[in-house]
């Protein structure tokens, strides 16, 4: 899933600059929109709905701490970006996920995003977690077309405890303990699956939260999930995990 990025500044090479440097190091973000100043920031937030902002300090009609005022709707990761290194502490009271110094170094806004990419995914967490609690009839209710040997299926979303990937096919794990050997890739049945439930914690395993019960840490961390099934993680995804079962104490 690609970042959709809003950058402001109210220079024009500074705006070029990093959409370039987004361009060539960072593919998984989209540049979606541009802004000089603190009002048209504001407008292009409300009309985008980028999941990060870019955001220079020091603008002509105020500062980047203007944009973050009384705004209603702050559904998105701030990382901001100037030539001044005295405003730090006031942006990370903002809850900023970073601070970028002026001239852009290609290893820190890397680190920057993936910090906003880690933020996301505990977000999701989260969002999943109120979905499981919820008990209401909001909760969206899935099926996927699985193709197997035997023709083609429909499996609800909500028996999936777990999906593996098995070379150009997929392990599908229900709960009551069936396995189903499907004739799709992982990527297919990610992008049809809810994110709300479904996480990606390693390259090869998807995992339906509704099912998470532990985290085994150490050095080969691993999520236990119902019925006993153990399913590595990442070291990519290990921090995101934690903070979810940190966040269900």
């Amino acid at each position: 899933m690609k970042l959709r990025a809003l950058i402001t500044d109210d220079e024009l090479p500074g705006r070029e600059n990093l959409a370039a440097m987004l361009h060539i190091y960072a593919q998984n973000v989209e540049v979606i929109g541009f802004a000089d100043s603190v009002a048209e920031c504001r407008i292009k937030i409300e009309e985008l709905k980028p999941d990060v902002v870019f955001l220079d300090i020091e603008l002509g009609d105020g500062t980047g701490f203007d944009v973050l005022e009384n705004l209603e709707d702050k559904d998105f990761f701030v990382i901001f970006v100037t030539a001044y290194s005295s405003y730090a502490a006031q942006a990370f009271r903002t809850d900023a996920t970073d601070y970028l110094l002026k001239p852009i170094d290609v290893e820190d806004l890397i680190k920057a995003l993936d910090k906003v990419s880690e933020r996301m995914e505990f977000k999701k967490f989260k969002t999943g977690q109120k979905v499981e609690n919820s008990g209401t009839s909001d909760a969206k209710q899935e099926s996927i077309k699985v193709v197997t040997n035997d023709g083609n299926e429909y499996i609800s979303a909500e028996k999936i405890v777990y999906l593996k990937s098995i070379n150009y096919l997929t392990l599908i794990v229900l709960d009551n303990g069936r396995e189903l050997v499907a004739g799709h890739h992982l990527k297919e049945y990610e992008g049809q699956l809810s994110s709300d439930k479904f996480y990606r914690v390693h390259n090869s395993y998807m995992i339906n939260i509704q099912y998470a019960e532990t985290l085994k840490g150490g050095e080969s961390p691993a999520v236990i999930m119902r019925g006993g099934y153990n399913i590595p993680v990442s070291r990519r995804r290990k921090e995101a995990i934690v903070r979810y079962f940190g966040a269900k104490k």
